[in-house]
């Protein structure tokens, strides 16, 4: 264990004794939230812990934030905005909340695997994947992106869910965190990470890992476009045609001296 595993695994204890029987009372309480159970300890990071829950009989999703102002509110915004055009492949925002300096969000627990785990599982099992279907998802996914004017800015394998069940393939976007209404930004200015929030700008450099244009600089566009290149996920040659002009349609980028 090096000797960053030992400070996330050291904050992930303290936030566990410090939050999590307060957190479970709360959902328990007042939302009727139950069998909450921690996700993923030993990927806590930044102020942010996950858990699995129950709420009318289905499982739910809940992510905090401890750390950086904003960002839940962010998310939930976002994925309520997306699911009033389309519900299918948007996480569900069910509620968000603070419980003492913690915010957190609840949303729909996504049944399935990232793209990059079901690529690499049906690689190794040589099974016939459904990338006809998954690329026409991802291009539906960017068509409302753009419609409404959010760019993602953290777009890759990791944060695409690929669900299968009897109902067939289904593709999901996720991680808002740190999404930008590209309204706002034009007119007002309101998300300048780097005049309010300096350290924003090392999260900033991990955000679209290099599936983005530069490294302060976003396009989800082009992001999808090289997902869909670097394994082969082939759409139909006029859908190709339209991806290819939406890349520069919106971006974002920051200023960097």
């Amino acid at each position: 264990m090096n000797i960053n595993s030992i400070k996330l695994f050291l904050f992930s204890l303290y936030w566990v004794f410090k939050y999590y029987l307060g957190l479970k009372k709360l959902l328990r309480v007042k939302y009727k939230i139950e069998k909450l159970s921690i996700l993923k300890f030993m990927q806590w990071h930044s102020g942010a812990a996950y858990f699995i829950g129950v709420f009318k009989g289905e499982k739910v999703f809940i992510k905090t934030d401890s750390n950086t102002t904003g960002i839940i509110d962010n998310e939930y915004l976002a994925c309520k905005v997306l699911n009033s055009k389309n519900s299918i492949n948007f996480p569900k925002p069910i509620l968000k909340e603070r419980y003492k300096n913690v915010d957190f969000i609840v949303i729909s627990f996504l049944e399935g695997v990232s793209l990059d785990v079901y690529l690499k599982k049906s690689e190794k099992n040589n099974v016939i994947l459904n990338k006809p279907i998954i690329a026409n998802y991802l291009f539906d996914i960017l068509l409302t992106l753009h419609e409404l004017q959010i760019i993602h800015r953290d777009i890759r394998p990791e944060n695409i869910q690929i669900i299968e069940d009897d109902k067939g393939v289904n593709v999901v976007l996720f991680d808002f965190a740190y999404c930008i209404d590209s309204i706002s930004w034009k007119s007002a200015n309101r998300y300048n990470e780097v005049d309010s929030l300096p350290y924003y700008l090392e999260i900033m450099k991990s955000l679209g890992e290099d599936y983005k244009k530069g490294l302060y600089q976003w396009d989800d566009a082009y992001s999808i476009y090289e997902i869909l290149k670097r394994n082969n996920l082939k759409i139909e040659d006029n859908t190709d045609v339209l991806l290819k002009g939406l890349v520069s349609k919106e971006t974002y980028s920051i200023k960097v001296d």
